[in-house]
């Protein structure tokens, strides 16, 4: 029969941790409150902490625009979305009419 044993702090035997060798990134003195933070954040003003470093093009920037301006994008995409959607219904019907089901009578010997 096994003996049963406990792990505590006392037994889990600790590893001696990472070793980092490369130069530390950290700038001294540029610590700021949570509460520091979370408003920077909120009014967008936040440092290089949070920002996109990569820039893509096919997708426009929605940090300046106006509640109204997304509103209306949205609107337009939602326009977008449902033509795109009519061309897909559209070309399925060209389709099922330009190539008709076969359907042929197939007479076996037995």
């Amino acid at each position: 029969m096994k003996q049963r044993t406990f792990k505590s702090s006392a037994n889990c035997g600790f590893s001696e941790g990472e070793n980092i060798r490369t130069i530390s990134l950290t700038v001294p003195n540029q610590t700021m409150s949570l509460r520091e933070l979370l408003t920077r954040f909120a009014n967008g003003t936040i440092d290089d902490v949070a920002q996109d470093l990569v820039y893509n093009e096919d997708h426009p920037d929605l940090r300046g625009l106006d509640i109204s301006e997304l509103y209306e994008m949205k609107a337009e995409n939602a326009r977008y979305i449902k033509e795109l959607e009519q061309m897909i219904k559209d070309k399925k019907k060209e389709k099922s009419i330009e190539t008709p089901k076969l359907i042929e009578d197939v007479q076996t010997d037995i």
